[in-house]
């Protein structure tokens, strides 16, 4: 749906910002510079591009007024970059940003504040910057104090103020304060719970009035907040669309993946639709090259270590559904996990019995499933090559990283245990946690 031009409120085009790692000084290092220059004019790259860093390289999109744009990547995405060219901060090196209202907004954890000033002061002075009389910003007084939760602090200088209280302050004078475009710079992520909801319910309250440009890691935020999301990868934009999507491909994307294999990575997300709309599982399963190391005292807390006892089971291989993004594997929360066991049995186990421990990136053990339930113990009982699929159909994770080992045993001895590796799960539903459950809502009355 195109948007007229009415509608928009800040429009980004093919905007571009360079950073030099080290300034050249003097005449001489000025005059050597040029005739390097000179000498390599024929030459595809050129002689400073080492000393070159694009913090933004033809970044576009537009937000429509009273939209929240959600802007999302790892650090050093370029994300507080682009936000200080929005407010004026600093300049760009090429493209155009057209900024159509009043912009303010909260950069850095000082919010902009003097530290020497108390917090009434602050409030004065930054009303005082945006324009507003002193009459006016009496009026705004009481409801910036009240809503910031800081009134019994508000007469004592700034530097002496939590981080999440100068955010506090810093969020209430902006919504206030602000006449058309907030940008914020995870300024949530300083809050507390109750907060958090404070500040949701005002950005709701003034979602048509306002436009919105949220800076933020959680996908909770992202979900809750934003009406559109930018996802950014050393400083160019991946992708710029809808909130589930972007979300999808920014839990996918690594700080050790180039630009190249991140455009890959888009080109590849878009997967094929069932006759009902909706994306089909890729259960086609792979060989697990482990990268992830692990250390002593992880494997410590995972309670075992690796074996293989010979005598009892050979050509163990192991395969999983997980989708390997570039050297990352990554599970779709939405899909089946298959996990396929091959391996020979050269001697009967009793008791045999194959389990997959799930854990959390600290070594808790968080899902424990295992045959006993499932597979008759004569299976065990007979030698030979053998083959097991293992399906979850369901898990209730949210967002993080998790890892994953398979163990053959003779309960209570293993006689083959192997951690599998990390993967990585993204929440793009905007639930609150890492973990949800299976559930249903009946209405009685």
């Amino acid at each position: 749906m195109t948007i007229s031009d009415k509608e928009i409120a800040i429009k980004v085009d093919g905007l571009s910002k360079l950073y030099r790692k080290k300034q050249q000084t003097g005449r001489f290092q000025a005059l050597v510079s040029t005739l390097l220059k000179i000498i390599n004019l024929g030459n595809k790259r050129s002689v400073n591009a080492d000393n070159e860093f694009w913090a933004l390289k033809d970044v576009s999109f537009q937000i429509k007024k009273g939209k929240c744009l959600g802007v999302v990547g790892l650090n050093g995405a370029g994300k507080s970059t682009l936000l200080k060219i929005i407010l004026g901060r600093i300049g760009h090196d090429s493209g155009f940003v057209d900024i159509r209202g009043d912009a303010g907004g909260l950069l850095e954890l000082n919010a902009g504040f003097n530290d020497e000033l108390t917090g009434l002061e602050n409030i004065y002075a930054k009303g005082n910057s945006l324009g507003f009389s002193r009459k006016m910003v009496e009026k705004k007084l009481n409801q910036i104090i009240e809503f910031s939760e800081i009134d019994e602090f508000i007469n004592s200088p700034v530097k002496t103020y939590s981080s999440g209280m100068r955010m506090r302050l810093g969020f209430s004078v902006a919504i206030n304060f602000v006449k058309d475009i907030i940008v914020c710079d995870e300024i949530l992520a300083v809050g507390d719970f109750e907060f958090r909801q404070k500040c949701y319910n005002k950005i709701s309250q003034f979602r048509n009035e306002k436009t919105f440009i949220l800076v933020s890691h959680s996908s909770v935020d992202v979900s809750t907040l934003c009406d559109s999301i930018l996802v950014l990868h050393k400083g160019h934009a991946l992708y710029c669309g809808e909130v589930k999507e972007g979300l999808k491909l920014y839990h996918k994307v690594s700080r050790s993946m180039d630009q190249e294999s991140a455009k890959e990575l888009v080109q590849n997300s878009t997967l094929p639709e069932s006759d009902h709309g909706e994306p089909t599982a890729r259960l086609a399963t792979q060989k697990i090259i482990r990268r992830d190391s692990i250390d002593k005292k992880l494997e410590e807390k995972l309670f075992y270590s690796e074996k293989l006892d010979s005598e009892y089971v050979s050509n163990v291989e192991i395969k999983w559904s997980l989708e390997d993004v570039f050297g990352n594997f990554y599970w779709e929360i939405e899909k089946p996990f298959v996990i396929q066991i091959n391996f020979h049995l050269h001697k009967k186990l009793k008791k045999g019995r194959i389990g997959i421990p799930f854990f959390s990136e600290n070594g808790e053990m968080l899902f424990g499933p295992d045959t006993r339930d499932s597979v008759p113990s004569k299976y065990f009982e007979s030698i030979g090559e053998k083959e097991i699929e293992f399906t979850i159909s369901s898990m209730p994770l949210l967002e993080g990283k998790f890892w994953v080992a398979v163990s053959i045993g003779d309960d209570p001895a293993i006689v083959y245990r192997e951690h599998l590796g990390f993967f990585g799960t993204g929440n793009t539903e905007g639930l609150f946690g890492k973990f949800r459950g299976q559930y249903d809502w009946k209405v009685i009355k």
